[in-house]
């Protein structure tokens, strides 16, 4: 038991990997509080405030544009990655819109109750469909709304404890589809719907995505990189100069948010 105990000791330490960063400070730029943060493919910011206007800022912290919807309601998910579409989901209403790269939105879409009851989270799909997790039959769907089908019905009863779930988002990222819980982790599925493992992974502020990473603050504050198809952790310890309570992570740059500023670093 001994020997088996040390092993798995040495195969953690082989597998997280504490690095110390030099980091510049670049800007710090005020902002509204920001209830959704998103990142495109060029690294522009999209920041959703209470008042559900979405501001875009440049990687320098500049601010470009800002959309300002007709009917109010609090953003519950906000998805810039694929930039040439920004996906604004209101759960409240349950619905959604697009913007595109200059801010101009779509009208609102109702999601449809023929697939889904009520969605409790619901994100884009790079052919053009919506994931959603509803809760009526507790389950992830996956519909067309052009082609008006189903194209996935997977049950979780037996992956999320239907009695205690906190769900977050749900995210298609290099074909795979992650569906975060606040209590028990990530659920990774592949782009169809099959369920393929669980992250346990225990967050302080918001998870993101970069490269084949996910990234996110851990309990004792550093910037954790979990790489998406190996068990490979690094950990980086972040200024700590700055007070946070969201994180972006972008390769050379990293920025720090609180209730209204974000700075703007620079790591080497």
């Amino acid at each position: 038991m001994k020997v088996s105990l040390y092993i798995w000791w040495l195969g953690m330490l082989w597998m997280q990997q504490v690095t110390a960063q030099s980091f510049t400070f670049q800007r710090t730029v005020r902002i509204p509080l920001a209830q959704q943060v998103s990142v495109d493919r060029y690294k522009n910011i999209y920041l959703a405030d209470q008042k559900g206007n979405v501001i875009q800022y440049n990687v320098q912290g500049d601010s470009l544009r800002t959309f300002s919807p007709q009917k109010l309601g609090d953003i519950s998910w906000l998805e810039a990655w694929p930039t040439v579409r920004i996906f604004v989901f209101y759960k409240d209403f349950q619905e959604y819109l697009y913007l595109n790269r200059f801010l101009t939105p779509s009208e609102r879409i109702a999601i449809d109750e023929r697939y889904v009851g009520f969605a409790r989270v619901a994100t884009l799909s790079p052919d053009n469909g919506i994931w959603a997790f509803d809760d009526t039959d507790f389950s992830l769907k996956k519909y067309n709304p052009q082609l008006q089908t189903l194209q996935v019905n997977t049950p979780c009863d037996l992956l999320l404890n239907a009695q205690d779930y906190n769900l977050q988002f749900i995210k298609e990222y290099q074909n795979q589809v992650f569906l975060c819980d606040q209590n028990s982790g990530i659920l990774i599925f592949d782009n169809l719907g099959n369920f393929k493992k669980k992250l346990y992974l225990r967050p302080s502020t918001n998870i993101g995505f970069w490269n084949d990473w996910i990234y996110f603050v851990d309990e004792q504050k550093k910037l954790s990189l979990q790489h998406i198809y190996s068990t490979e952790l690094k950990q980086i310890d972040l200024p700590i100069e700055q007070s946070y309570n969201q994180v972006i992570f972008m390769g050379d740059t990293v920025v720090l948010l609180d209730k209204s500023k974000m700075h703007l670093y620079h790591m080497k």
